[in-house]
């Protein structure tokens, strides 16, 4: 799949490779660097529970030292 226009301006290609798998290539406009991404949606899955239950650990760490702070 493409969007944009691949002469000019900001593109995103993608393929889908099986098993969930997916390639992503992007470049931005007027910034031409191009990233490419690998992902795999189930350990994409896995790394967001990992991220809400670390921000769920520091926001309850940071209550802890406001209400000590009292």
């Amino acid at each position: 799949m493409l969007r944009g226009n691949y002469a000019l301006g900001a593109v995103t290609a993608t393929w889908n490779m099986g098993d969930g798998m997916e390639v992503r290539v992007t470049r931005g406009w007027p910034n031409t660097t191009t990233y490419l991404n690998l992902i795999d949606p189930s350990m994409r899955a896995r790394m967001k529970r990992q991220m809400k239950q670390q921000a769920a650990r520091q926001r309850a760490a940071q209550a802890r030292r406001q209400g000590n702070a009292l």
